[in-house]
């Protein structure tokens, strides 16, 4: 068949071969048939060197009366191994010929379907038989790769996240709701697919069907595989539910009191002693990490009534517990409880408490308290943060947070601290005190 230089037919077969890669294949570009000097114009390899393809395409402009003879030109070897399917794509026309249909109707035993992608139902019929002949030899594919090569066309964009729930009915694996994290963090058109996958992991307790997980005494929710980041291992279900009350707002009230629940049964980061975890190492992770983990969770649920000022409490009682045992002071944790509780009606008292346990510490530096990092200072001079300056009302840190609006929201920021640890990305805690004096401006007072 002579090259293809329209550019439709042109994007077509580089879509074609690009998708192998996610799906474990190695592609070829006009593949010589062996014997014959027909060319296949694009073939899926189980691996780089076999001689028979396992997924073969024909890409036509248009239903012309060549469509017959480039059927056979692979299916007519005798003794040959024929692919597991060949699909035959006509990129435009041919809805009101007979003869695609008659060409599918002569060859349809062979595994082999042809697909009008102007035709109604095209091209997501065509994607959705593609991971069904995939789901034949494999259980597995990129979830990531599959999602990035989807909604980079040209396919419409409306049938991305069918074909990947459709991929996830097959049963294969690689669409985690890691998988949906790193795909919503390269692209915000993929939040829809994200929402959607949290709702169906948290399904039974939205419904009430069944309690939030205690993670000391059941197994894990079924997750496919782990998020990342230590953050992520130690308390991934609040910050779920932090995204679910963003992404689906009309879950937000039933978010919260799920989060409310959970915390009953867990007790993550608001308290030392037991129940906490597992000894120093891990009080020192919650002193150092905690205020920005509840934070983020106020952060997601700022249209929550209420949501803000309970999570406000939740690093302010470990605030208490620091004060009066044998801990060394954590300016730190002060700075986000005042974060989270400043500018809310109900949360005066846990602002001041805060506020005092900072100016008793000598206050922090001023640039370090607009911009406070996620979690311990990483470099060794910032380790000492307190003694070095102010403990301010919780006014004038109002006033003095006047930074640029982020380019990053509260949802970016969630799915980033549970691909890798803020730690490694100290930036984030600007931005995320910039959010939470913004979202002041429209919070409700309870």
């Amino acid at each position: 068949m002579p090259e293809h230089v329209l550019k439709p037919g042109v994007e077509i077969l580089e879509a074609l071969e690009a998708l192998a890669a996610p799906l474990g294949y190695t592609a070829v570009r006009e593949w010589r048939v062996p014997g014959k000097a027909a060319a296949v114009d694009v073939v899926w390899l189980r691996r780089p060197h076999d001689d028979a393809p396992l997924v073969a395409f024909e890409v036509e402009s248009t239903a012309s009366t060549g469509l017959a003879a480039n059927v056979l030109k692979l299916l007519s070897r005798q003794g040959a191994a024929q692919p597991l399917h060949l699909f035959h794509l006509v990129v435009e026309g041919g809805i009101a010929s007979a003869r695609p249909t008659e060409v599918e109707q002569a060859f349809g035993s062979h595994n082999y379907s042809v697909h009008l992608l102007s035709g109604g139902g095209e091209p997501g019929q065509f994607l959705e038989k593609l991971i069904d002949v995939h789901a034949r030899v494999s259980d597995q594919l990129d979830g990531f790769g599959l999602g990035r090569l989807l909604i980079a066309g040209p396919w419409p964009q409306e049938l991305v996240d069918p074909l990947l729930r459709h991929a996830q009915a097959k049963g294969l694996r690689g669409l985690s709701e890691r998988t949906y994290a790193l795909l919503a963090l390269a692209s915000r058109e993929f939040r829809p697919s994200l929402r959607r996958k949290l709702l169906e992991l948290w399904e039974a307790e939205l419904s009430g069907r069944s309690a939030p997980p205690n993670r000391y005494l059941e197994p894990p929710q079924p997750r496919e595989e782990a998020y990342g980041s230590y953050m992520a291992a130690a308390g991934c279900e609040a910050i779920e539910l932090g995204l679910v009350a963003a992404l689906a707002p009309q879950h937000g009230h039933r978010s919260l009191e799920l989060l409310a629940r959970w915390q009953e049964l867990n007790h993550i980061g608001d308290r030392l002693g037991e129940n906490t975890g597992s000894g120093c190492q891990w009080t020192e992770y919650i002193v150092d990490n905690i205020g920005y983990y509840w934070a983020l969770v106020a952060a997601l649920m700022h249209d929550v009534p209420g949501a803000r000022a309970w999570c406000a409490r939740q690093p302010s009682a470990l605030l208490h517990q620091i004060e009066h045992a044998s801990h060394q002071p954590s300016g730190l944790l002060a700075v986000w409880v005042m974060h989270i509780a400043s500018g809310v009606g109900t949360c005066e008292e846990v602002y001041e408490h805060a506020r005092r346990y900072l100016e008793r510490a000598g206050g922090v530096d001023r640039d370090w308290l607009v911009e406070p990092e996620p979690a311990a200072p990483s470099d060794e001079e910032g380790l000492e943060i307190v003694g070095q300056g102010i403990a301010p009302t919780a006014h004038e840190l109002m006033r003095l947070i006047r930074g640029e609006e982020p380019g990053l929201d509260a949802i970016d920021l969630a799915l980033s601290a549970l691909i890798e640890d803020p730690l490694a990305r100290p930036g984030h805690g600007g931005e995320l005190a910039v959010l939470l004096a913004r979202a002041t401006e429209t919070l409700s007072p309870t």
